[in-house]
């Protein structure tokens, strides 16, 4: 089988980079199946997170129209407009969108290699190069999969993501490919719901394996996320841990990840005076020490289509505490690897982590339920449903 996977730049840092880096290698090693990548890339990226070095990599902007080009430059001047306003998505915008979005002599360049080389699946990884797959699907004789891994709503309703304002464009050519993979039961009904296609669930594997984690019920609390205000919660999160540091002004919070907000939340730690207690650093590779260095994890975003670090942190025995969302509504039971909290209950988040850290009967059965349910989503399990829903479906 000859599978060729459509995908933003995996050489750069974010959690489905991380994933999509792990699946691909897993899938790659299968001797019936030979894995091909095009993404868009530059010279100075480096292999951050391990991809095989096997497998081939098709730099995307080999087919790309030039930005700098006179039409180019429309292009992307309309996308940036229309994705902070929506002004496309009506009957007459939706005429336009294909031309902005997918120029004709990007898709003809494409769709030429693609059949080249004769492969048996195409992959479309995220909303834009799912959308992208659709309008050249008619004309490919393989297989045209749609692989998700954000919510419907984060793609399609957020202000701001690439297909903002292309709702009934996208619909159309979602319809085109022959399913999509979505990561949570939510999303699969929401997408079936929304676009009137057919939805497999696969969900994304943890990069971590920990047999039987000892834990630190005293140790500092983690965060772990691409510092964005608005989608990670981070206004939350401060509130979080200025009210738990009253109620426990001894414990120690530790923030990993970097982004466009980060400033901003180095700023309201510092406003709130809390320096003291939290230790912000950035992006780190060794994610893994950190993890198995804390008590619990904090995830306070406003969605998420999964989260792979709630279930990286559970894989080393730490309990989570998490608003209720797509991901770790799919991840968490209420009182067992953690607890859900009503959106956006700052006061009972607080509350929920102090019960669960004050009490070592309640926090080892946690401990060991999140180790437990973790295990259920090692890479091998996971590229082998993928292995099964690309032969049977």
């Amino acid at each position: 089988m000859k599978v060729c996977f459509i995908s933003m730049n995996l050489f750069s840092y974010g959690g489905v980079q991380r994933v999509l880096s792990r699946i691909l290698t897993e899938l790659n090693k299968q001797t019936e199946i030979e894995v091909n990548l095009i993404m868009p890339m530059s010279e100075s990226d480096t292999n951050i997170f391990g991809l095989d070095e096997s497998i081939r990599i098709i730099n995307y902007f080999d087919f790309k129209l030039d930005d700098r080009t006179l039409w180019g430059f429309i292009c992307k001047a309309i996308r940036r407009f229309n994705k902070d306003t929506g002004i496309l998505e009506n009957k007459a915008g939706r005429k336009i969108s294909e031309h902005v979005y997918f120029p004709g002599a990007e898709k003809k360049k494409l769709e030429a290699f693609l059949s080249k080389e004769k492969y048996d699946i195409v992959v479309g990884v995220g909303d834009l190069f799912a959308v992208l797959l659709g309008t050249i699907r008619e004309r490919l004789s393989c297989k045209c999969i749609g692989w998700m891994h954000s919510t419907f709503d984060s793609y399609f309703r957020e202000k701001g993501d690439q297909c903002y304002g292309l709702l009934g464009f996208s619909k159309i050519q979602f319809q085109k490919l022959d399913y999509v993979m979505a990561l949570t039961d939510k999303d699969v009904e929401d997408f079936q719901k929304e676009f009137g296609v057919k939805a497999i669930k696969l969900p994304n594997p943890v990069n971590y394996f920990c047999e039987a984690p000892a834990r630190d019920i005293s140790a500092p609390i983690i965060f772990v996320g691409r510092m964005m205000k608005n989608h990670k919660g981070l206004d939350y999160l401060v509130e979080i841990i200025d009210k738990y540091h009253q109620l426990e002004p001894k414990r120690r919070f530790v923030i990993l990840g970097d982004g466009p907000d980060k400033d901003w939340f180095d700023r309201e730690i510092q406003k709130r005076k809390l320096e003291e207690v939290v230790d912000t650093f950035g992006s780190v590779r060794n994610v893994e020490d950190y993890l198995q260095s804390s008590s619990l994890l904090l995830h306070t975003s406003r969605w998420e289509g999964f989260g792979v670090v709630i279930v990286e942190a559970m894989m080393y025995g730490l309990p989570v505490v998490a608003f209720h969302n797509n991901g770790p509504d799919e991840i968490i039971t209420e009182g067992e690897e953690g607890c859900l909290i009503d959106r956006f209950d700052c006061d009972r988040f607080a509350e929920k982590m102090r019960e669960i850290l004050s009490d070592h009967t309640i926090y080892s059965r946690m401990s060991e339920c999140a180790n437990r349910t973790a295990k259920n989503f090692t890479p091998d399990k996971v590229t082998k449903e993928l292995i099964s829903i690309m032969n049977n479906h």
